[in-house]
């Protein structure tokens, strides 16, 4: 059972969203790009987003409500190697599910992770 403070790495297959690995543990790191929510969840008025990225690459991040439409548009273009913090204005959006995705490099590596809005 999770914490309320772990952090995952969550990919979409098959349309279905599952945990496929805790950014925590060893190895997380490796991985090419590393999505993980940088506030807490529940959220009310602001979301950030931490996002490290092994090599710059063009990089996109969209948020999604849960009929599947784009919301918000955080980032579009190239980012440097590292961590880069995105942070998400919330107020005015309603309560709510939302799925953010990135998409990062030429050949598409893909990352979500799902945060939740509350008024």
């Amino acid at each position: 059972s999770a914490g309320s403070n772990d952090v995952y790495v969550v990919t979409i297959d098959d349309c279905l969203v599952r945990v496929c690995g805790d950014a925590n543990e060893p190895g997380a790191t490796d991985r090419p790009v590393l999505l993980t929510l940088a506030s807490a969840n529940p959220a009310r008025n602001h979301v950030a987003l931490s996002l490290t990225l092994d090599r710059p690459q063009p990089t996109v991040a969209e948020v999604f409500d849960t009929l599947g439409r784009r919301v918000a548009l955080a980032h579009e273009g190239s980012l440097g190697a590292g961590t880069h913090r995105l942070m998400l204005d919330t107020r005015g959006w309603p309560p709510g599910t939302y799925l953010v995705r990135v998409q990062a490099g030429r050949d598409g590596t893909t990352r979500t992770a799902r945060f939740t809005l509350v008024r």
